[in-house]
């Protein structure tokens, strides 16, 4: 045995404790109690799963492979986040085992050991470990890919390919990005000449994703190699409002993937005029945004910048739960370095290992996470993966340096260093967009109606009041702390909860049975202005606009100062086409509340639209003011102020 092998033995202790330590602090925390969107899905999936319930869809919309195995945990040790986390910290410590073998194999004992070491302390890996995301598995089923690839250079044999590409193939039923990595390896094999080894990784892959292809044609009538949402997530990278990263439509009411799917299927069928599928949706807005880029080439290159920046940016952008939000209740992750850290190290050591030292797998695998990204949107889950290669090209740097340095070799050294230091200040350099995602507003707001629905009213309005300490101006939080408030005060609980039921089926898209229970508060409190607007916010979302006009309608009525109501008149008659006639409601909104962010945007864009391109700059640059230092708005408000100068 080496004598080296009690630090790797200390390196994997550490490892398991630190995500152990992280694991037992998020206990009695939101990061346990309340699960947050796609995390709900998958333990509800599970839930269901494992009660013989079956999928709750057709072809697959979600990633398939965590809630089976989260199914498979629950079957094994009980339901529950302990259950998921316990088996996640298990695996993530096996995760730096297997960095420390690809480490060695490739380049010695030495880069293995201080690879291991920093996914060992690396904070976004403790981070995904605990929680109920994807993250973990993917990372696993990954590095046996990379390692298996190790392997077949090493002696030659096929079967190490049709086993990595059995790896991969699940990995792409976690997330399909991986596959851009599958087709860049198959464009090298095939450029190379290598036939057999590509024929060995494609079979690999087919004999996962074959029967899945087969089971969406089945259950669901159509056509998808792994899930139906690639057009839907291309979309929302790829339109005239994104801004690089994940951002809710405006069409869609919730960012929980039930609510999603029926927001993107109910708005392709409005536009369309006539009934679609999943897949056929997925097509239409595929379809959006290649549209978007085919007619407006130069805003689609600034955001391809954007996003080429954001990926190598530090901040951690979450299209589900927030790296910044868990350190907030789990201090330990401010002492741990993450992305901002691993890049300058890793490109520093790519180029210090030079061209002998260089794996073409591995630079093929980053660029592949970068290429994921342009297509679709900048997120952390979504660029992870390339962090394995970054510490291990770090590694590999530090112990050249280590080397170089010991020979007396000193200037090399020193410059990468600089070089080191002036990439970590580049890729750390303060982005507006960045510093709005590491303000937590909207996370304390999503947990704050978490709370709510879990009849937790005392700790939602803790997190809404948290929101706004960060937000005073956020209107969805004042929203939710006053109708707290009311809950809690009694003006809008009658003996049987029933308000609080009703919106509590609304948040969780029961609309049909929410209408049903505001239509019997209305009518027995007819002078409340809020039961109208919470009605008419049902039937808009059932698609019955007529009913919900006149909901709305009613609302107003009774108080014309009902800034909700005025806005949300507006998007229904936005909705119907009927623009001239939204623009007074969009203007009253703004004016009863100057602060309301979502009406003061949408009417510079209605008039913007309209050709009245002096109103939407007027709009927009009192917005910009109060949010100072938003360069995707400033862009917009750029761009109209060019236009009409040209004019």
């Amino acid at each position: 045995m080496s004598r080296r092998d009690p630090l790797l033995a200390g390196i994997l202790l550490l490892a398991f404790a630190l995500r152990a330590g992280y694991a037992h602090h998020c206990q009695d925390t939101p990061l346990a109690e309340a699960l947050l969107l796609d995390s709900e899905f998958y333990d509800r999936q599970a839930r269901a799963l494992l009660a013989g319930q079956g999928w709750s869809e057709g072809a697959f919309f979600m990633n398939p492979l965590y809630p089976y195995l989260l199914a498979l945990l629950y079957g094994l040790a009980g339901p529950g986040w302990g259950t998921a986390v316990g088996a996640q910290v298990v695996l993530g410590t096996a995760n730096c085992g297997l960095i420390y073998v690809l480490g060695r194999r490739l380049w010695g004992r030495e880069v293995g050991l201080l690879g291991a070491g920093l996914a060992a302390v690396c904070g976004v890996f403790i981070f995904y470990d605990g929680a109920l995301l994807t993250a973990t598995p993917i990372l696993f089923l990954n590095l046996l890919g990379l390692n298996l690839l190790v392997c077949w250079q090493a002696d030659g044999r096929e079967r190490w390919l049709w086993l990595a590409g059995l790896c991969l193939g699940l990995s792409a039923l976690a997330r399909p990005l991986v596959l851009i990595w599958v087709a860049l390896l198959g464009g090298w094999f095939s450029a190379t000449g290598q036939w057999r080894p590509l024929g060995a990784l494609m079979l690999g892959c087919a004999l996962v994703l074959a029967p899945v292809m087969a089971r969406n044609w089945v259950a669901g009538g159509e056509f998808a190699l792994t899930t139906s949402s690639a057009g839907m997530n291309f979309y929302v990278g790829n339109h005239p409002g994104a801004t690089g990263i994940y951002a809710q439509t405006d069409f869609v009411p919730s960012a929980e993937p039930d609510q999603e799917r029926e927001g993107f299927v109910r708005e392709a069928q409005r536009r369309l005029g006539h009934p679609v599928t999943p897949g056929q949706a997925s097509a239409f807005w595929l379809g959006e945004g290649l549209a978007f880029i085919g007619r407006e080439p130069v805003a689609y290159l600034y955001l391809l910048w954007r996003k080429f920046f954001l990926f190598w940016h530090e901040v951690e952008s979450q299209n589900n739960l927030s790296y910044y939000f868990a350190q907030e209740w789990v201090p330990l992750l401010h002492l741990t370095p993450g992305w901002g850290f691993l890049v300058p190290l890793g490109l520093v050591g790519w180029v210090l290992g030079g061209r002998q030292q260089r794996v073409v797998a591995l630079e093929l695998y980053v660029l592949a996470y970068l290429l994921g990204c342009l297509v679709f949107f900048v997120s952390s889950e979504y660029r992870l993966p390339a962090s394995q290669v970054f510490l291990l090209w770090g590694a590999l740097g530090m112990v050249r340096a280590r080397r170089e340095w010991g020979a007396g070799r000193r200037q090399p050294v020193l410059v990468a260093g600089g070089v080191v230091l002036a990439l970590a200040l580049a890729v750390n350099w303060p982005d507006p967009l960045a510093e709005r995602l590491h303000s937590m507003r909207v996370d304390y707001h999503n947990f704050a109606v978490l709370y709510e629905r879990k009849g937790d009213l005392g700790r939602a309005r803790e997190m809404a009041r948290r929101c706004l300490e960060i937000d005073p101006g956020f209107a969805p939080a004042q929203q939710t702390v006053a109708r707290l408030d009311a809950l809690e005060s009694g003006k809008l609980v009658d003996e049987d909860g029933e308000v609080a039921g009703g919106l509590r089926l609304y948040e969780e898209g029961e609309y049909r049975a929410a209408a049903e229970v505001f239509a019997r508060l209305s009518a027995r409190w007819p002078d409340q202005g809020r039961m109208h607007n919470s009605l008419g916010l049902c039937y808009y979302k059932l698609g019955e606009y007529d009913r919900a006009e006149a909901e709305y309608e009613r609302a107003l009525h009774l108080d014309q100062g009902h800034v909700a109501a005025h806005y949300n008149l507006s998007l229904l008659r936005l909705a119907q086409g009927r623009t001239v006639e939204a623009i007074p409601s969009l203007q009253r909104a703004v004016e009863l509340d100057p602060q309301h962010r979502g009406a003061r945007y949408r009417l510079g864009q209605v008039l913007a639209r309209q050709g009245d391109r002096a109103g939407g700059l007027a709009a927009w640059e009192v917005l910009l003011a109060q949010q100072a230092g938003d360069s995707v708005l400033l862009a917009k408000v750029d761009s109209l102020r060019q236009v009409g100068a040209a004019r």
